[in-house]
């Protein structure tokens, strides 16, 4: 952590005694320092300090978690949101999660040291900051079957639902995803992602505009997309076969990682498609 610009000496001594030697703590104060000092926005300091005196210091620590997170811009805490929910446990690389989340929501993120890469390329969240994040999205981020079952059933949840992630295969018989259900969440998910197993169906087809889809990771034996590709206008990435009637002539304009699981032949419905330029990422 660099201090040496910042020249109240007393205010650096009070947030290093509320760090108390905790190096989660150390690195968050740090990233702000720097952020303020940048700035020259002294005020951050003063309420971190302020924010640490109002609490016991077996609660400090999710404090600084949730001082700093306030401060992130809107994008920037969604992301934040998504990946402490569904990336840090299951291993991958922070270079495969930054094309998932934008890489420009994924620098804004370290920058605060919310997230780290070690030195395999591998993502680093800490287990307090993982567990903070999960709490804020509690209900809204699904990743097992129960959960899902429980918010098919309330419109309300499913109007608030930001993310279905399956990475691995639960003892569980599939659930129906209908038309209804997809109507309902088309305002509010950010991320359906399930891996090889067939744990989802979906019956029916949304045809609304999907308005925060940004990540769409399919199996590749699916037979159709629940929604219109050409309607997912925020989609970022996608991972998922051509399926029967896909037309690829105009992309999604936000598109920039594509990986493409099958090719159907110009008689099954996707003639003459266009693959992303230069620039577009391919998985």
């Amino acid at each position: 952590m660099n201090v040496s610009e910042y020249n109240d000496e007393r205010n650096i001594g009070a947030l290093l005694k509320l760090c108390g030697g905790v190096p989660l703590l150390l690195d968050l104060i740090g990233s702000q320092l720097a952020i303020s000092t940048k700035n020259a926005n002294d005020i951050e300091i003063l309420e971190m300090i302020r924010e640490g005196e109002k609490v016991e210091d077996e609660d400090i620590t999710d404090r600084m978690v949730d001082f700093v997170y306030h401060r992130l811009s809107p994008r920037v805490k969604e992301a934040f949101l998504d990946i402490t929910s569904f990336f840090p446990t299951r291993g991958f690389m922070s270079k495969y999660v930054a094309y998932r989340v934008a890489e420009e929501e994924f620098r804004a993120l370290e920058e605060v040291s919310f997230v780290k890469t070690d030195a395999g390329g591998r993502l680093i969240v800490h287990d307090i900051v993982r567990a903070r994040g999960k709490k804020m999205s509690e209900g809204n981020r699904i990743t097992d079957p129960e959960s899902l079952l429980e918010c098919l059933k309330h419109e309300e949840k499913l109007k608030n639902l930001k993310g279905i992630f399956y990475g691995e295969p639960y003892e569980h018989p599939p659930i129906e995803i209908n038309e209804y259900h997809l109507n309902s969440m088309s305002n509010s998910l950010r991320i359906l992602y399930y891996g090889n197993v067939s744990q989802l169906t979906f019956k029916g087809k949304c045809h609304k505009t999907f308005k925060q889809l940004r990540h769409l990771e399919l199996p590749k034996d699916i037979s159709d997309l629940p929604m219109e590709f050409e309607k997912l206008d925020h989609l970022f990435f996608y991972d998922s076969p051509l399926t029967q009637g896909m037309s690829l002539y105009e992309l999604p304009p936000n598109l920039r990682v594509m990986g493409i699981t099958n090719i159907i032949s110009s008689e099954n419905g996707v003639a003459n498609s266009i693959i992303p330029s230069q620039d577009t990422p391919r998985l």
